[in-house]
């Protein structure tokens, strides 16, 4: 039910023969996948995965009403790319932010690298397209295409290069395009998750637990998960069918067996920790990664909580405590809690 087929993904001269035109070929990709599934929907899209050739492939209706046509949107590429560097783009000369909407007192200068390359049109042509009237032309075209061909249409990539633009230029630009395509009825897909496109912050990697562009998740209306709106998460989650980002994992096994990743029995998902005890001593540790203040949660009274089963009595206590990694002396590492049997039943079921 949720698996489509994409043919191709930004089809170019680069890519395809030159004896076989982008049309025909997609033809025929359709033809061989409905020779073997007529079920699963089709993504289409014109040459380029571009909006201005969608009416270009408005005859695949008549062969085929499963289809899903799309394109990709990054207009105006002056302020989506400012700062790419790859393929030695002139956009990585820009000395500042580009703004948007186009704002000629906070414009950067026109690099000399622009002069004769394929961003002086670019440049030159931003005081123009550089705002949401502009954008919402550009995007009407796809809705036009839709309602004239009674045909889903679904913009498969958007969003913006995140190395130079302004916070809230950048987060204005996604509210403006993602509100646009809603009111025009277009499903949407932003890239990217990470990465030069990302969700993230520019800086701090890409922990999900505490390095989320809220700003722009904001703007895109999706949910802020709840460490995020408040000054402390709800929930700090070390293990959830495998450990945390931002755990370390490791274990010291004398004489005993352990897996992270045993799917026997687990109590929730998929997954459990497996423990089986050999020798007196043996430790599973969950190091955090870069190392973490825990006093705040300390004082606010959170506990650590997790389920555990056994299916025979303990031979000796399992003790949980955690250690303080600059071992400064304050807190004894012999400090902890003893689990033994007398604190839950070893009946092979499950408790907290």
């Amino acid at each position: 039910e949720k698996v489509m087929y994409e043919l191709f993904n930004e089809p170019s001269e680069s890519d395809l023969s030159l004896l076989l035109t982008w049309s025909t070929l997609q033809r025929s990709l359709i033809d061989i996948i409905r020779s073997v599934d007529k079920k699963h929907t089709i993504v289409v899209s014109g040459f380029g995965s571009s909006i201005d050739n969608l009416d270009d492939i408005r005859n695949l209706k008549d062969i085929d009403r499963n289809l899903l046509y799309t394109f990709h949107f990054y207009a105006p590429t002056l302020f989506t790319h400012q700062g790419a560097n790859w393929n030695s783009s002139p956009m990585q000369y820009l000395s500042s932010p580009v703004p948007f909407p186009y704002n000629a007192d906070e414009m950067p200068p026109k690099p000399a690298e622009f002069v004769d390359s394929y961003n002086e049109s670019d440049y030159d042509e931003y005081p123009s397209v550089g705002n949401v009237e502009f954008l919402r032309k550009e995007l009407k075209t796809a809705a036009d295409f839709a309602t004239a061909n009674n045909v889903p249409v679904y913009c498969g990539e958007w969003g913006v290069l995140n190395r130079l633009a302004a916070q809230d230029d950048y987060c204005y630009y996604h509210k403006v395009v993602r509100e646009i395509l809603e009111e025009y009825n277009i499903g949407w897909t932003l890239w990217a998750y990470r990465d030069d496109f990302s969700i993230f912050n520019r800086t701090g990697g890409y922990a999900f637990e505490n390095n989320l562009n809220v700003g722009l998740l904001e703007a895109l209306d999706l949910n802020i998960p709840p460490g995020y709106t408040s000054d402390m998460p709800s929930e700090i989650v070390f293990f959830d069918d495998v450990p945390a980002s931002f755990i370390k994992p490791s274990t010291y096994n004398y004489d005993s067996e352990m897996a992270f990743d045993s799917k026997y029995d687990p109590c929730t998902g998929e997954k459990c920790i497996q423990w089986v005890m050999g020798g007196k001593y043996a430790s599973v540790t969950f190091e955090i990664w870069p190392v973490a203040d825990l006093s705040e949660q300390a004082f606010r009274d959170y506990e650590l909580s997790f389920m555990i089963r056994s299916e025979s009595a303990f031979a000796a206590p399992l003790t949980v405590r955690f250690i303080e990694y600059d071992g400064d002396g304050n807190t004894a590492w012999r400090y902890g809690v003893m689990i033994d049997n007398s604190m839950f039943a070893s009946d092979g079921e499950w408790h907290e």
